[in-house]
């Protein structure tokens, strides 16, 4: 007496379930996708939780009809570094006189006078 049996073999590398329908094989793989729908990564084989990937930010997973995983993700913008406003480094002495030495030191010293009026 024969018995129809099925096999569904494991993969070698680990993870990538391998069904056989009739003649035809199929593996599973876990694709990572962008927004319209382009290979950002290589595929892994089996089944693969999102990950972290520079320039993108992961959206939502979704099953095709296969039962492949397919991670999808949104590109980002990096923000531009903000500019830094530079303060001048010359240093400026203040001082202030009364109007009657205003004259005598002006004569003798290079300063910035500012007279205080009352």
């Amino acid at each position: 007496m024969d018995v129809p049996v099925t096999v569904t073999p494991q993969s070698q590398n680990g993870g990538g379930i391998i069904s056989q329908n009739g003649d035809s094989t199929v593996q599973i793989v876990t694709e990572y996708l962008d927004e319209n729908g382009n290979r950002i990564t290589s595929d892994k084989e089996g089944k693969h939780n999102p990950i972290e990937l520079e320039g993108y930010e992961f959206s939502h997973s979704t099953t095709d009809a296969k039962g492949n995983t397919l991670h999808h993700y949104k590109k980002v913008t990096p923000k531009a570094p903000q500019a830094i406003e530079e303060v001048p480094t010359t240093k400026t002495r203040t001082t202030f006189y009364n109007r009657s030495e205003v004259n005598t030191c002006s004569k003798n010293k290079n300063y910035q006078i500012q007279v205080q009026q009352n």
